[in-house]
């Protein structure tokens, strides 16, 4: 799936890892202070680790008292921390005297409904889950929005990491030479470059059997750039042989000039890792470092390329 309407980056903020797999054995994100961006002690108490990630990076994004006219979020794997308390719960308990807030907030719509709850937005509110895909899904559909007419769309993908799910991945095999991570990233976008930062040029996700350096040369010629244009690459090596392997072919389209940066080995491995990459990339452009980023990334069969610019 393909679009190449333009749209502008207003604001972004993450909350993203340390860096540091010395206590864990994956990257664990470096938390604010919650008390300065969750005013209520008795909502903040409630919250599990991810809620809090992701309502307090979108109040980082969400400044001046800007109000978003539809609230667009993004989690491959959702709050799994309190899906494992419910269902600790119901095996503790016998199915009886249950606490539904664990069940409530188990659901993968959570963190946007929180967000809306807090600013009293009664507007359009989805959530994606599609797996490695999830964040860009979410991206479409706001820059659809925008397309329809649509303003200041709080884009978000959030994915938490803690003991319970790293050792069933594990075992599964699913982390062989991968570091696992987490993180919550938002972005406010618009129509109107108006006090943006950087330029959101393409987007296209899709299932190829073609090599990843024709899959992204046929995104930039639609775009009229070619490969030499671009001073910034994140790509999504995981430390795993048989994922890294398609990554390859992109070596010829780098130019000795541009910087390429494995964006995992700062956020590690999660579904919506591309947030993070997004992210990185708008801060370039807005410091001026980089000209054109692109981000590419795939999960087993799924590839997906993110063009952005400077304004």
């Amino acid at each position: 799936m393909t679009t190449n309407a333009t749209c502008y980056i207003k604001r972004h903020a993450g909350i993203v890892p340390g860096g540091d797999t010395e206590v864990k054995n994956y990257l664990t994100a470096i938390e604010p202070d919650y008390k300065s961006l969750i005013d209520n002690p008795g909502l903040r108490r409630r919250m599990s680790h991810i809620i809090k990630m992701g309502v307090a990076a979108a109040q980082m994004c969400l400044q001046d008292d800007i109000r978003p006219e539809a609230i667009v979020t993004a989690t491959g794997l959702g709050c799994v921390g309190d899906t494992e308390k419910f269902a600790a719960q119901i095996l503790s308990l016998g199915e009886n005297l249950l606490n539904p807030s664990a069940f409530i907030q188990s659901t993968f719509n959570t963190i946007g409904a929180q967000i809306a709850l807090l600013h009293k937005i009664e507007a359009y509110n989805m959530t994606y889950v599609h797996r490695a895909l999830s964040f860009e899904s979410a991206l479409l559909d706001a820059m659809l929005l925008l397309d329809e007419g649509r303003h200041n769309i709080l884009v978000g993908a959030i994915d938490e990491m803690y003991e319970t799910p790293y050792t069933i991945e594990r075992r599964m095999g699913l982390l062989r030479n991968i570091t696992a991570g987490e993180g919550a990233h938002f972005f406010l976008l618009d129509s109107e470059p108006h006090e943006a930062c950087a330029t959101l040029l393409a987007l296209e996700t899709g299932s190829t059997p073609a090599p990843a350096d024709q899959f992204v040369e046929t995104l930039l010629q639609a775009r009229g750039l070619q490969a030499a244009d671009i001073d910034l690459w994140l790509t999504g090596e995981n430390g795993n042989t048989l994922h890294d392997k398609p990554f390859a072919a992109l070596d010829r389209l780098v130019a000795p000039t541009s910087r390429r940066l494995l964006y995992k080995k700062e956020c590690g491995e999660y579904p919506t890792a591309t947030a993070a990459a997004l992210d990185r990339a708008a801060r370039e452009i807005a410091a001026g470092e980089s000209r054109y980023a692109l981000i590419y990334n795939h999960s087993q069969k799924y590839h997906s390329v993110m063009l952005c610019g400077s304004l």
